[in-house]
């Protein structure tokens, strides 16, 4: 059988000979990757200007350049200009004496050019190499591609022989095939073993076995015995697991990269990401007029995301543009198994719906590897193995991690080996599967409620780490299990376990506070209403307390909504108060004197009666918290025993380890610091509250921290640095999209309009800020007493003696009816022009 040879396949294998990678080539062209990539694999051809540089590059003679660039165009046969004109190196050239049974392949082969060059490195350093992955990650199509590359080198004179094993069932016909394959045939008084044994004994030949899995020990014991017996044989096998014999070298396929979600906006970009190269050429395939556009990309990501980056699924689901458009294929995906059919009716039964590639992997199973392989789909985003081991070792005991290691080596499991410790996950197309297997079982409910009882208990032992030493940590575990954690709440929420709900959702309070307020007040807020419909005494008081105080403070931070915060809070309070909870009475006191900015007298009242209780409990996580913040509130009255309390506070947090507070200390002293006139110092405190809030991507005092900085900076007369922290706080909040946190912007673009002396526009700016910092009830103008506001004062004087009072209320009234846009417009207008 003869080798047709395209151009595109050419310039790969002349490219290889040379040592070039496609990024070498392209850059020595002067072209993109993109436009190499889709040379190499035929999707383009080349302008005559890239061909002629290609030409020079790959060392085509030069009463030879016409012909190529004929061949380029396609004018010439690619095959015979390649016979009449021996190129610069011949290793590249796919003989035709060398024989091969090698199908032709009718679409194109896109990426994997890492894998190639791995897996034919691999091959050579190894006599038996098996290309394993789980169904449909193109473990045939790689073997068939690294086939035809060593067909070009010549490196099997006997040649390359591929055996198809999908269509056997029988094991005992595995030796037949082998041998039907290589044309040997039965001999008298001998064994076809014997016979085929002798044939390739002296052979120098690649044998390919394709689809090893539900044939895996006879296709072990074939193998090891012709390697054995022949020593130039090499054998490429693909299969869900390796033979596991001696001698082998396995090799994961792995699923394509999936897109980058940071880059969806920009299209060429996205294109080239190999999931949507394929998603692209298959859509044309099934729907020529489909193009890659802005409106589309997201879907068309998304839809190589959810399916794993799987290339089966992701030509499954192309397949489907000729129906569906990108968007509405992505939103049926819920449903994968119904939607991702109809595959090329040549291709094997299984590899012609997603559900049948999957049920063909799960019938090869045992039973206990089955009934593992369907509890595990109750985590969701990854497992160590100590959860799956609390979760689904009922009725499998001590067999859990054998029967998890069978489930790895059939690739149904993915180990990911660089954590510490590994962590295990199903592809979410295994895990749909086979949650699915869970249902029909009758065991979803149960093994659900022992995923969710695994996770409470997880959440319970990581609070207290979370405000202390271990905090960078903990807060690491917890965002690796947080996927979990979503399920588990979401299945107490959906199953009504009220008090399962209030325990998990109130141990994850402090750790949404520092990683996101909005889902986490979400949480919070269902499961209290989930509590409130209970029966009066079904969740215990403490736990509705904690609950309560959580969704309180997320409730201000989310929403700057301080009236209905403070409720929350105080109903908190009151209850912890009922049980005699002395460390969630000071933290909730902590909060009411924050909230209370009316009446400082009570406020500071409040704050002493928690610092009181925090000196009383053997964990001085509250009395760090309160400590600062009494400090703030006694600032106007007493100076001396402020900074005093204030000092301790940090010297607290320090010693508890929470940099969140430590953080929030750290601001409260620079800002005493730059009253005082001690710049260099304020700075100093300033640096180092956002050096501890970075260290934990705490965004609230990352941002009031680099607020204090621009105030620094200001006080400096550095403007240009003040400037820069402005623009710093503007992309840190539009990358979160946490809008409300752009009245921070504002003070800090306000601030330093002001010393740049253009206070009109610095008055406007502050005035719209504080215009929607009052609406969730906080009023820096009239309400605050600590550091911070006395030095916000003074700004505004300074501001006022530039302009004199009659303009400065102008200002300030005009100021008040900007809407938010309008503010951020006005306040960066041409303010970063002069920066480097």
């Amino acid at each position: 059988m003869e080798t047709t040879v395209s151009f595109g396949y050419w310039i790969r294998r002349q490219r290889k000979a040379l040592d070039l990678t496609q990024q070498a080539l392209a850059d020595k062209v002067g072209c993109s990757l993109a436009a190499i990539k889709k040379i190499e694999q035929d999707e383009r051809r080349p302008s005559r200007q890239i061909a002629e540089r290609m030409a020079d590059i790959l060392g085509v003679p030069t009463n030879q350049r016409e012909m190529f660039l004929d061949a380029a165009r396609g004018i010439r046969s690619v095959d015979r200009f390649l016979l009449a004109h021996e190129p610069a190196v011949p290793a590249s050239i796919p003989p035709k004496t060398v024989p091969h049974n090698l199908p032709m392949q009718l679409t194109s082969f896109i990426g994997r050019e890492r894998e190639l060059e791995e897996v034919n490195h691999l091959l050579s350093n190894t006599r038996l190499l098996t290309l394993t992955g789980i169904g449909g990650t193109g473990k045939t199509r790689l073997a068939l591609y690294l086939a035809a590359d060593m067909l070009a080198v010549k490196q099997f004179t006997n040649g390359v022989w591929l055996v198809e094993f999908a269509p056997l069932a029988d094991p005992t016909l595995v030796t037949q095939t082998v041998a039907s394959t290589l044309g040997v045939r039965e001999q008298p008084r001998r064994t076809l073993l014997d016979a085929l044994t002798d044939y390739v004994r002296a052979k120098n030949l690649l044998l390919i076995l394709d689809n090893c899995e539900h044939l895996i020990q006879a296709c072990a014991q074939l193998a090891d015995t012709l390697l054995r017996a022949a020593p130039r044989l090499k054998i490429l096998t693909t299969s869900r697991e390796a033979l596991g014999i001696a001698g082998e070298t396995a090799y994961r396929v792995p699923s394509l990269p999936l897109p980058n979600p940071q880059q969806l906006r920009d299209l060429d970009a996205v294109a080239q990401n190999d999931c949507v190269h394929l998603f692209i050429d298959r859509a044309k395939a099934a729907y020529p007029s489909f193009h890659l556009k802005e409106k589309n990309a997201s879907a068309v990501a998304d839809i190589c995301r959810r399916l794993d980056g799987i290339p089966l699924a992701i030509e499954l689901a192309a397949a489907r543009t000729k129906v569906f458009p990108p968007e509405e294929i992505a939103a049926r995906l819920d449903d994968r198994f119904k939607l991702l059919t109809g595959g090329s009716r040549t291709a094997l039964e299984r590899h012609q719906t997603l559900f049948a590639l999957i049920e063909w992997s799960h019938n090869l199973l045992s039973e206990s590897e089955r009934i593992l392989l369907r509890r595990l789909s109750v985590f969701a985003g990854g497992w160590p193995f100590g959860a799956a081991q609390e979760v689904c070792d009922e009725g499998l005991g001590d067999e859990v991690l054998d029967l998890l290691t069978h489930l790895v080596d059939k690739s149904l499991v993915v180990v990911e080996q660089e954590t510490e410790p590994p962590r295990y996950r199903l592809p979410e197309t295994i895990r749909q599967y086979a949650r699915d297997k869970l249902y029909e079982a009758g065991e979803a409910e149960k093994n659900r409620d022992r995923h969710l009882e695994f996770f409470i208990q997880f959440a319970e032992i990581g609070e207290p780490k979370l405000r202390s030493a271990e905090q960078i940590e903990w807060l690491e575990r917890v965002e690796t299990e947080h996927d979990n954690l979503r399920t588990a709440l979401a299945w107490s929420l959906e199953s009504s376990k009220s008090e399962s709900g209030l325990r998990l959702a109130g141990a994850l309070a402090y750790f949404w506070e520092l990683r996101g307020v909005g889902e986490g007040y979400k949480w919070l807020n269902d499961a209290l209403a989930l509590a409130e419909r209970e029966p009066s005494g079904t969740v215990t008081a403490a736990r509705h307390a904690k609950a309560l105080y959580g969704a309180g403070r997320l409730r201000f931070m989310d929403q700057l909504d301080m009236p209905s915060s403070l409720m929350m809070v105080e109903e908190s309070l009151h209850l912890s108060r009922q049980v005699g909870d002395k460390w969630w009475m000071a933290v909730a006191l902590e909060h009411i004197g924050f909230s209370i900015t009316e009446d400082p007298q009570t406020a500071i009242a409040r704050l002493e009666e928690g610092v009181s209780l925090a000196r009383q409990v053997e964990n001085h996580w509250p009395l760090a918290l309160c400590l600062v913040r009494l400090s703030g509130n006694l600032f106007l009255a007493d100076v001396p025993r402020a900074r005093q309390i204030l000092e301790e506070g940090v010297a607290v947090a320090r010693s508890v380890g929470d940099r969140s507070i430590l953080s929030q200390g750290l601001i409260q002293l620079a800002f005493l610091y730059l009253w005082e006139g001690n710049l260099a110092t304020a700075e100093s405190g300033a640096t180092g509250a956002l050096t501890a809030a970075r260290a934990i991507s705490d965004f609230i005092h990352e941002m009031l921290s680099l607020v204090t900085l621009v105030t620094t900076s200001c006080f400096q007369g550095d403007l240009a640095k003040a400037k820069r922290y402005c623009f710093e706080m503007l992309d840190i909040v539009q990358g979160t999209g946490s809008t409300q946190w752009l009245t921070l912007v504002l003070v800090g673009f306000g601030f330093t309009s002001i010393f740049n002396e253009q206070s009109g526009r610095g008055v406007r700016v502050l005035a719209a800020g504080l215009a929607i910092l009052r609406q969730g009830g906080i009023n820096l103008v009239e309400g605050g007493s600590g550091p911070f506001f006395i030095v916000f004062k003074q700004v505004l004087d300074k501001a006022q003696a530039q302009l004199g009072p009659e303009a400065f209320q102008t200002a300030w009234a005009e100021g008040e009816q900007l809407a938010l846009e309008q503010a951020i417009a006005l306040a960066t207008e041409n303010e970063g022009e002069d920066l480097p």
